[in-house]
């Protein structure tokens, strides 16, 4: 029992450190976009248009039809009416 909850311990320290390392290195370049902000505005514009366009779009929505059959929609009309069907 020890064994495992030490392998755990470490997948969990692991991550931790992974997720802490992201933070930290966005964190400088933040830093580093704001100290050069007055003398390249051009870097600002590139970060914040960077950080506007990584949009992710819809996954594939699983539903019944009127069979109750499982139907996959991949197509962004038919997602589009599906989710607009949910809502109202």
């Amino acid at each position: 029992m020890e064994t495992r909850y030490i392998k755990i311990f470490s997948k969990y320290k692991s991550a931790r450190n992974a997720v802490c390392r992201e933070i930290r290195k966005n964190r400088e370049q933040q830093q580093e976009v704001a100290a050069q902000c007055k003398e390249n505005p051009k870097k600002i514009r590139k970060f914040i248009n960077n950080k506007r366009n990584n949009r992710s779009g819809i996954g594939d929505l699983v539903t019944t039809d009127s069979h109750g059959n499982n139907v996959t929609i991949t197509s962004n009309d038919e997602k589009a009416n599906v989710l607009h069907g949910q809502l109202f």
